[in-house]
């Protein structure tokens, strides 16, 4: 006979085993069966990574490089659209791409792109550029990444210059270039025995390759003698780039024919107001010659052609006034009476001319036969922009170019004073 608490004991278990028994079929009756395909997983959409090729140098990409972006995805339902977006620097600066899914729901989208080029010295520090990606698949999930690399600028690039003298015109040209677009300055180097001006620039415009030339007109320190040497030009780009090339420059002799006077411009290129030297030269004169009695320089007055004050000297270029050089050496004086230079003034010499009077008188000196070269030389400046002959005017009321011997009668004048074999001068 049973107890009455192990027939309570009984009915409880009795009464667990029911209540397992109903929630076993609740639970059953509340759920899908798992099929074998899986159809029924949870379908996930993300973006895993971004991965750029070549990849990113230590000290970032140079501008104007192109690099293919690798979006790397997981995902199920095609299709996978996205978007990569650049927020500056990149071309084209907005892409839309579709990824290809790969096995075991992973996939991959590219696109290639150019970074913009620049150049260093515009942008020193660098740029760095952002990278965002956003993608959808075809149940409508989404999913966004970024990414940023760092871009450097084209280093500089160094001018190109090449060179060739003209025997002709005694001109060298210079040819430059500069694929970044500088502006290019040119200056000739120095060579013993020849001169030439100043620097030139070749102007260049950003993001243009820059190609011009620019011409040297050379002259030799001692003109009737001539020069020869090496010339090395330096192209320089103002931004570290420089480039050199060397020409082979040779003056010939100024020939100065007898009984023939010249006023020959060392410089034929020059700017409104700048002076040019001007020397007055003879051939061996017909007749005896000791007195420079007078010399009258013209050229147009419209030129504005001027003296500049305190630029005479007697004989050759160069040293004092009063040294006892070209062709004074011949003579050999003790020394000059020269005029002040007050009383070198430019008049009306009639015909549309100015002139301007000098005179050399030698103490000392002697009558001579055989003698050539530099009588004297000014400075002289025109202000209005053309091409001008300088002339003499032999005689304009009284004699005005003229020479005489110790005696100091009668006038002497030169068989020549065209002076047809002087360069013209041109006044930019």
């Amino acid at each position: 006979m049973q107890t009455f608490s192990q027939g309570f004991k009984e009915d409880i278990v009795k009464k667990m085993f029911v209540l397992l028994g109903l929630g076993l079929i609740i639970l059953a009756s509340s759920c899908h069966t798992l099929n074998v395909g899986g159809h029924n997983f949870p379908q996930r959409f993300s973006i895993t990574g971004i991965t750029l090729s070549p990849a990113e140098p230590a000290a970032g990409y140079v501008a104007g490089t192109t690099v293919t972006a690798t979006i790397t995805f997981q995902g199920v339902t095609a299709p996978f659209n996205f978007t990569v977006t650049f927020d500056n620097g990149v071309t084209p600066a907005t892409q839309n791409i579709v990824g290809v899914a790969g096995t075991n729901g992973t996939g991959t989208a590219t696109a290639t792109f150019t970074i913009d080029p620049f150049l260093l010295t515009d942008v020193p520090a660098g740029k760095t550029i952002k990278v965002h990606v956003t993608g959808t698949d075809g149940a409508g999930s989404s999913g966004s990444a970024d990414a940023t690399f760092k871009v450097t600028g084209i280093p500089n690039q160094n001018p190109t210059i090449s060179t060739s003298f003209d025997a002709t015109t005694d001109d060298v040209t210079a040819t430059v270039g500069d694929p970044d677009g500088d502006s290019v300055t040119v200056t000739a180097g120095t060579a013993t025995g020849i001169s030439t001006g100043a620097a030139q620039t070749v102007a260049g415009t950003a993001g243009t390759p820059t190609a011009g030339s620019v011409t040297f007109h050379f002259n030799a320190d001692d003109l009737f003698n001539g020069g020869a040497g090496d010339v090395t030009f330096t192209a320089d780009d103002g931004n570290g780039g420089t480039a050199t090339s060397t020409v082979h420059v040779t003056i010939d002799p100024f020939v100065l024919d007898p009984d023939t006077l010249y006023a020959v411009p060392l410089q034929t290129s020059v700017a409104a107001g700048d002076p040019v030297t001007v020397v007055v030269a003879t051939g061996v004169p017909a007749n005896p010659f000791q007195y420079l009695t007078g010399v009258r320089v013209t050229a147009p007055q419209a030129s504005g052609f001027a003296y500049v004050a305190n630029s005479f000297n007697a004989g050759a270029v160069g040293g004092a006034t009063g040294d006892v050089d070209g062709f004074w050496t011949c003579m050999g004086p003790t020394s000059f009476l020269l005029p002040q230079d007050a009383f070198i003034v430019r008049s009306d010499a009639g015909g549309g001319l100015y002139g301007i009077d000098f005179n050399v008188t030698p103490l000392g000196g002697q009558d001579v036969t055989t003698c050539d070269g530099a009588l004297f030389n000014f400075q002289a400046s025109f202000t209005t922009p053309g091409t001008y002959n300088l002339g003499f005017q032999d005689v304009n009321v009284v004699s005005r170019t003229y020479y005489q011997d110790g005696s100091q009668t009668p006038d002497r004048f030169w068989g020549d004073i065209t002076n047809a074999a002087s360069p013209a001068i041109t006044v930019n």
